[in-house]
């Protein structure tokens, strides 16, 4: 069999399985957005983050909340509330990493080294997908999507503050948290 025939058949081949793959893993999916009532606000325990996305004291607080988190020692959901952006990989970003204790949950005592960030809101824009974490778009793409609904419903979005919810590998939301609706008399 000649070369030519070969890559004919093991690139289409190939570019098929790829294609299956990333079908099965939720690929395809599009991601929900919708408006939620928040209960109570946001409440999370975490730590503050201040510096570069590739700085190695960022991915210590991630590990270490997130041991926390999956060894119970936090309830709720593993949350990254984002403050701030950076332009590129050089810029600064401001996090706090952290869990989002469900409204009901009172901490007895907080561990050593953490602290309780609360937002005030009481809707939010929610962008969620069902698929695994090697095919998610970044949460980036998903802000754009919760930005777009916004503007196409005329609702104001709370400046500075982006909620990433990550429950496993398999569902992400994203959660911008609205203005206060204000009344008109």
């Amino acid at each position: 069999m000649s070369f030519r025939k070969i890559l004919f058949i093991v690139i289409p081949s190939v570019l098929l399985v790829s294609a299956i793959i990333y079908w099965l893993l939720g690929g395809f999916k599009s991601p929900q957005v919708e408006v939620v009532a928040v209960e109570g606000g946001y409440t999370l325990v975490g730590k503050h983050y201040l510096g570069t996305l590739k700085h190695p004291a960022l991915q210590d607080i991630l590990d270490e909340v997130g041991q926390r988190w999956e060894s119970g020692q936090l309830p709720g959901v593993l949350t990254v509330a984002v403050l701030k952006e950076p332009v590129t990989d050089k810029d600064t970003v401001e996090q706090f990493i952290g869990v989002l204790l469900p409204a009901t949950e009172q901490l007895k005592e907080l561990p050593e080294g953490y602290e309780i960030m609360e937002v005030e809101a009481q809707r939010a824009i929610r962008v969620s997908l069902d698929a695994h974490s090697s095919v998610w778009p970044t949460p980036d793409k998903l802000r754009q999507r919760a930005e777009e609904h916004a503007r196409e419903n005329g609702l104001a979005i709370q400046p500075h503050i982006l909620l990433e919810k990550y429950y496993g590998p398999g569902h992400l939301e994203v959660e911008l948290p609205l203005e206060p609706a204000t009344s008109v008399r």
